[in-house]
């Protein structure tokens, strides 16, 4: 049922549909005659597509979830038991079973740090974890498509590990730790994004893992503020990939899952 609403939920954060929101308000302020509420919402409307469009307000969101936590050192990692990488970082599954070619979302640097790794590190474990966060999946799951990756990248399948029936960053703690059961002297690397990782340090920890060691990936923001730009493609980006992580965040709070 958690799943079905944070999807839901997800639908309705969307930045597209903000203004759309105001002009329905804008319309039953009319109707219960409160005028200047219905300008404000209208002016709301308006301003909000503009506000968004410019990279400064969407940086001000997913900034600090970025520098949440650092790219570990060489040393912190050659200590480490293994590495776990989080799902999310492939596209449409029904499109990759059709054209029988795995598909790559904007997360994709959640792979290519993890075979990155793997190589660099050629004994230690490497886990991806993930199903689909597809309300409905359909085609391909989130390790049919890396399998297909691997082998297009010449790697053996056989050195990786999957957890194949994560829905969610939840889910991944719960049945990672599940799978693994680390003690508390092993420190196992967490990859994700780095607007990611503060909800994931805590859903693992919330889960029982002791000893993590993060490893945030897929950057979007500088580590300091700046002025920004005017892109709609970008700006809309990053107002969502915000609100999805800070309301995500405390949605998992109000649930008491971390």
């Amino acid at each position: 049922m958690f799943f079905v609403f944070s999807k839901i939920l997800a639908f309705l954060l969307a930045p597209m549909l903000h203004s759309l929101f105001c002009l329905l308000a804008s319309g039953l302020f009319l109707l219960i005659k409160a005028k200047f509420l219905a300008r404000l919402c209208l002016i709301l409307a308006g301003a909000l597509p503009l506000l968004y469009s410019w990279t400064f307000f969407g940086e001000q969101l997913v900034r600090p979830l970025e520098n949440y936590a650092d790219i570990p050192t060489r040393e912190v990692l050659d200590r480490a038991a293994g590495v776990i990488v989080l799902g999310g970082y492939t596209g449409n599954g029904m499109i990759s079973a059709d054209r029988q070619e795995p598909q790559i979302s904007g997360a994709g640097e959640r792979f290519i740090k993890a075979v990155e790794l793997a190589r660099l590190y050629p004994k230690k474990q490497v886990w991806f974890s993930g199903f689909s966060s597809q309300l409905t999946p359909t085609g391909w799951s989130e390790a049919e498509n890396t399998t297909y990756l691997l082998g297009q990248l010449g790697l053996p399948v056989s050195r990786f590990s999957f957890e194949a029936r994560s829905r969610n960053t939840f889910q991944n703690a719960v049945f990672m730790f599940n799978e693994l059961r680390p003690s508390a002297e092993q420190d196992w690397v967490l990859l994700t994004s780095a607007s990611h990782m503060k909800r994931a340090l805590a859903s693992f920890k919330a889960a029982g893992w002791t000893s993590l060691v993060p490893y945030p990936v897929d950057f979007q923001t500088t580590s300091t503020p700046h002025w920004g730009r005017f892109s709609p493609g970008e700006g809309f980006s990053m107002v969502q990939t915000g609100l999805h992580e800070h309301v995500g965040y405390l949605a998992y709070w109000l649930s008491g899952r971390i």
